[in-house]
């Protein structure tokens, strides 16, 4: 991951407010590091839930992308958090 976001993004905090949650969505450019920085944010913070629509298209390990299915996993991925 490039170097200057994690520096950007190091103050960044994301500890829970006193009796509540932290929602961080990302969103960029395919192969912009989204995943890569959610992974990262997973490991510094055990508890967190990463909701990716990406997981969707995993198969047996490998990410296999169809577009027609799209739609379908944004609803997957919105049942999942629970907003459907």
């Amino acid at each position: 991951m490039d170097e200057r976001l994690l520096r950007a993004l190091s103050g960044l905090s994301l500890g829970p407010a006193p009796g509540r949650g932290r929602l961080v969505l990302l969103r960029g450019l395919p192969g912009s590091g989204k995943s890569t920085l959610a992974r990262q944010l997973k490991r510094d913070y055990p508890s967190a839930v990463v909701l990716s629509t990406d997981d969707f298209f995993i198969e047996n390990g490998v990410y296999v992308f169809e577009p027609d299915f799209l739609e379908d996993a944004h609803k997957w991925n919105q049942k999942r958090g629970g907003w459907t």
